[in-house]
């Protein structure tokens, strides 16, 4: 999947269980791509789910944000977020609800290879 914003998921009002969210793309070049090339935007919980594989592409001077998820406004648990690539936060990008229990691993950005900005420790 290719989106300018979202390329997997997009404001999703409940939250995502269970769910392999991979091989997909934000492309600012496709427009105003802004990040979150795997989930966009998440107000409830992101449980037992793998990211991974996730891209996001851009052009200078924009920095579009979170290869795996970006602005998770709920928890963050139990997940293999593994392998995106963003400009900032390669895994996790300004998760506002707690991070915990989770393996992050192998994600590239230029700031914040595993995550970047917000979150809660428990």
């Amino acid at each position: 999947n290719i989106a300018g914003v979202g390329g997997g998921l997009y404001e999703i009002e409940g939250g995502v269980f269970d769910s392999r969210i991979a091989y997909n793309r934000s492309d600012f070049a496709t427009g105003s791509g802004n990040g979150g090339a795997g989930i966009w935007g998440v107000d409830g919980p992101i449980e037992r789910c793998v990211v991974e594989f996730n891209d996001v592409r851009t052009v200078a001077p924009f920095y579009p944000y979170g290869g795996g998820i970006a602005f998770a406004r709920g928890p963050v648990r139990y997940n293999i977020i593994r392998r995106n690539v963003g400009t900032r936060g390669g895994g996790i990008y300004a998760a506002s609800g707690v991070v915990e229990y989770n393996l992050i691993t192998g994600n590239h950005a230029w700031v914040g290879g595993g995550a970047y900005g917000g979150g809660q420790s428990p």
